[in-house]
């Protein structure tokens, strides 16, 4: 009975990162700024947390049939990151008592405790790393195919069931590339903004390139050993990953997403170096057709669609200027917030009403937008000295991922690839936050850093 529950919730956590693009959600609350819906205040309720509740409650039954926390009780090493982690979330929720919109912070804490939560339940999991890679694969093999759907046809389509929204290219407020000629609708697949798609399927990419090279690497020993009928097996699953490659590839050039397109080139150039410390030449081999793959794909596509991609290299056109503009002016906003609420901040969620109410409330709704740097977001929601738990995390999770165990696998050049995909993922991650604010202002954003985070202390397991 308790090894099926187990293996009922590994199976219900694949599930759920397979189905976490989806924005199906039922609006329980929209509020209005100046007449018009103000997207940041929000309260949803997400299909895909109906999923994590129901994986929480398995869990704690789990938990009461063993009478004790699977894998034990918290090792020594991580109660200082158990207590930061309660530490955070409490101080989240004591904002609420200075927020403007109480309903909203608290809201925003609940969702906060929430994936702190799923970060704990993710390191109390027995889950297998191939399953977990294949399923962010296939979920972003289908938002690639959306994305390209959608930026081929310059459209979109609505389908509550999937969450999915109309955008019109024509109105204010869409993402669009503007050149000379016309407006080009970036794709969004099923997310709620193009950069959002660049960072999940970047992330899908680079598990993608892992389990490719994983593969090779069992293919290669196969032919060594001259196993013939294990090596003719292992050749579909190669062409799948190939495949898979070059379809996401496909949906993150799509989403014209210069972070995710940098975020990609290096993590390519990690690669190499992994496949240079390892001293494989199979693997360079097998990197360097994957490199070939990418050069083709982006090749023809910019021949096809020389316009939008000249326009986003270039940044010169009136939309492009206009965009840094309104992140300077929102880096302004901010050190406004900050030097107001330099220690205490304006509460969990409630950046954008203190604009309108402290700074300027003659904009369209629209135009109050978080500061593009989730950094400095975090200091204006929850002060300095949530900023610096929220650090104080961070670091010491990097201080557990960078253990002796890695540093003596990386001077014997026996690195695992898992670890490297999630420790790439999530440092592109910390460095993606200083120009953008997804990862912290939106449900899907939230969602995705933590289990990142979670994922690459799990690796742990896997040095040796």
């Amino acid at each position: 009975m308790k090894g099926k529950l187990e293996k009922l919730i590994e199976y219900l956590f694949y599930l759920f990162i397979f189905l976490l693009p989806w924005q199906t959600t039922l609006i329980l609350r929209e509020p209005r700024l100046n007449k018009q819906v103000w997207e940041y205040g929000k309260i949803n309720l997400y299909g895909v947390d109906l999923l994590l509740i129901l994986i929480f409650f398995l869990w704690l039954i789990c938990v009461f049939l063993n009478r004790q926390l699977p894998k034990g009780k918290i090792d020594r090493k991580k109660l200082p990151l158990f207590l930061l982690s309660v530490l955070f979330v409490l101080w989240a929720a004591s904002s609420s008592f200075w927020a403007a919109d109480k309903l909203l912070a608290f809201y925003w804490t609940v969702k906060v405790a929430g994936v702190i939560a799923l970060f704990w339940l993710i390191l109390n999991l027995n889950l297998n790393f191939n399953y977990l890679a294949l399923s962010f694969i296939l979920g972003g093999v289908i938002q690639a195919l959306l994305a390209a759907w959608q930026f081929i046809n310059q459209q979109t389509f609505a389908f509550k069931w999937l969450g999915l929204v109309y955008h019109n290219m024509a109105e204010a407020g869409t993402s669009v590339v503007q050149t000379d000629w016309r407006r080009w609708l970036r794709a969004y697949g099923g997310l709620p903004h193009p950069n959002i798609l660049g960072g999940f399927l970047l992330v899908a990419e680079l598990l993608t390139i892992s389990f490719y090279l994983k593969l090779y690497e069992k293919l290669e020993k196969l032919w060594t050993n001259e196993k013939k009928v294990e090596f003719k097996k292992m050749v579909w699953p190669i062409l799948g990953a190939l495949t898979g490659f070059a379809i996401i590839f496909i949906g993150l050039i799509f989403s014209f997403s210069r972070a995710a397109w940098l975020g990609l080139i290096l993590a390519f150039i990690l690669f190499y170096l992994y496949c240079f410390v390892q001293k494989n030449k199979s693997c360079l081999v097998s990197l360097f057709k994957l490199n070939m793959v990418a050069l083709l794909i982006f090749s023809s596509l910019f021949l096809i669609y020389q316009e939008p991609f000249l326009s986003r290299f270039q940044g010169q056109q009136k939309l492009e200027q206009q965009s840094l503009t309104e992140r300077t002016t929102y880096q302004k906003q901010s050190q406004n917030l900050r030097e107001k609420h330099f220690w205490f901040g304006v509460g969990m969620g409630n950046y954008t009403l203190a604009v309108y109410q402290q700074i300027n409330k003659n904009y369209p709704a629209r135009f109050y937008q978080p500061v593009h740097n989730v950094y400095l977001l975090i200091w204006s929601e929850l002060g300095l000295i949530g900023l610096a738990l929220f650090l104080s995390i961070i670091f010491y999770s990097l201080f557990l991922i960078l253990n002796s165990k890695f540093l003596i696998s990386v001077k014997k050049n026996k690195i695992n690839l898992w670890t490297l995909s999630y420790l790439a993922i999530f440092i592109s991650f910390l460095v993606m936050m200083f120009f953008d604010h997804w990862l912290w202002s939106s449900h899907f954003g939230v969602l995705l850093f933590w289990l990142i985070l979670a994922l690459s202390l799990k690796t742990k397991e896997l040095e040796k």
